[in-house]
């Protein structure tokens, strides 16, 4: 974990540690309002705790919007990789 911290820059390791710390608050959340709701899904209802749906919500939204940008910086990533290419076909053309 060491050599990973030492990886990242000083944004990166600050949006790490405020994750870390929203995580933590969304797990006190869940904790302190454990109050079991009748919740109606598509063909049935179940009774959980709403904290535990609103903690599982935010976490899948997260997630996804994660995936979608880690998607769209390698398409970025591979841009900039045949631009390379091409800079150097270019100057070797000269």
């Amino acid at each position: 974990m060491k050599e990973y911290w030492d990886t990242l820059t000083v944004l990166k390791k600050i949006k790490f540690s405020i994750s870390i710390i929203l995580f933590i608050f969304i797990i006190l959340f869940v904790f302190q309002n454990w109050k079991e709701e009748n919740v109606n899904m598509l063909f049935f209802d179940l009774n959980i705790p709403l904290s535990l749906v609103i903690a599982c919500s935010i976490f899948i939204g997260y997630t996804i919007s994660t995936f979608l940008k880690n998607k769209e910086i390698a398409a970025k990533d591979e841009i900039i990789k045949r631009l390379h290419i091409d800079i150097e076909a270019l100057e070797e053309k000269e």
